[in-house]
This record gives structure tokens, C-alpha cells and sequence, in this order.
């Protein structure tokens, strides 16, 4: 099976995984109401292929892909400079929060919250948060 351009979609790999993903589940609704404790009061941003996740329970910013992968090279290369794009724009917004100190970029994918979904999260490089890791 291949997606929109050509980058292959491993549909049965993670299906079973999509059902249970909270990232998945903030995706599909749009809300971050009802899906965990973590994302209580959260804003979230949904876009064509990201949701951009920020909250009081969250440091930075969270940058999840709308489709459930395990890891970019999964997507096609238009969707795959979306979430690039959204990662920058995020870098940016959290570095002039966080002055002067130049945010960092984290990759997770192994939160029991994400069920093996790629998620970014970007932090303020002074934060003492543990770094991207999801509750």
C-alpha cells in the first residue's frame, strides 16, 4: 500500500496501534478533553499533517504527525517538510519565550501515551523537565 506520494503506509503495522495512541486520538478529535490527565488544559492546534499540542502540563511545545508512523521516513517528502516546518515554527516560538538559550529538539517514540507514534517535543534548553518523555 503506498501513500500520496509515494512513501509506503504500513497500515496493518499500525493499526492496532493507531486505536490505542493518545496522540492518535488527539488528532482525530481535535481536543485534548478527555484523552489524559497529562493534556488537561492543553491547547491544540490541528493542521493538514501536524497537531501542535502547548499547555501548563507541557513544556515547549509537543509536534505530533496527524498520521500514525514510527518515524519520518514514513511519510511522503511533502508531508514529511510539513512536519519539518511545523518543528521550526515551534523551535522559533519556543526560543523567544525562553531566551537566550536556543530550544531543544527531542524524539520520542517510546511513551506508553504515544503507542509508538513519532512525537517531537520541543523545550526550552534550560528545562529540567524529563526530556521527551510523555507521561
Amino acid at each position: 500500500m503506498q501513500e500520496e506520494g509515494g512513501a509506503p503506509q504500513h497500515a496493518d503495522q499500525h493499526s492496532s496501534d493507531a486505536e490505542r495512541c493518545e496522540a492518535c486520538a488527539v488528532a482525530r478529535s481535535g481536543t485534548a478533553g478527555g484523552i489524559g490527565a497529562w493534556l488537561a488544559g492543553a491547547t491544540v492546534t490541528v493542521g493538514t499533517d501536524v497537531v501542535v499540542i502547548s499547555g501548563p502540563r507541557i513544556a515547549g511545545q509537543l509536534i505530533v504527525p496527524r498520521q500514525h508512523i514510527g518515524g519520518l521516513e514514513e511519510l511522503s517528502l511533502p508531508r514529511r517538510g510539513q512536519v519539518l516546518a511545523a518543528i521550526s515554527r515551534a523551535a522559533t516560538a519556543v526560543g523567544a519565550a525562553e531566551p537566550p538559550s536556543p530550544p531543544q529538539v527531542v524524539v520520542s517514540t517510546d511513551s506508553p501515551a504515544s503507542a509508538s507514534h513519532v512525537c517531537f517535543h520541543v523545550l526550552p534548553s534550560d528545562d529540567t523537565a524529563p526530556q521527551g518523555r510523555l507521561p
